[in-house]
């Protein structure tokens, strides 16, 4: 069975607020039905934040996958989780 999923989503909070509300329960809901390997976009800033931390308070193992441009753009650090810089 699969318990590990890619999500990838806006370091942005978007348009709508209903978006990161979105964001933030599919983080949530993802760990409570057995997906508890999660990888996402490695910032946490804007949608990306908000699914990793709900994720992460979850109880999901989260790993952030970033590249190096984004790792070294001032104030971007990846949470929570450890990244892989590709």
């Amino acid at each position: 069975s699969i318990h590990s999923v890619t999500v990838f989503c806006g370091s942005s909070k978007g348009r709508d607020p209903e978006f990161a509300r979105q964001a933030q329960e599919l983080g949530r809901l993802l760990p409570a039905h057995g997906y508890d390997n999660l990888f996402y976009g490695g910032g946490n800033h804007g949608l990306m934040g908000r699914f990793a931390s709900a994720a992460a308070d979850a109880g999901a193992k989260v790993t952030g996958i970033i590249t190096h441009a984004f790792q070294s753009v001032a104030g971007y650090k990846p949470s929570p989780g450890e990244p892989e810089i590709a």
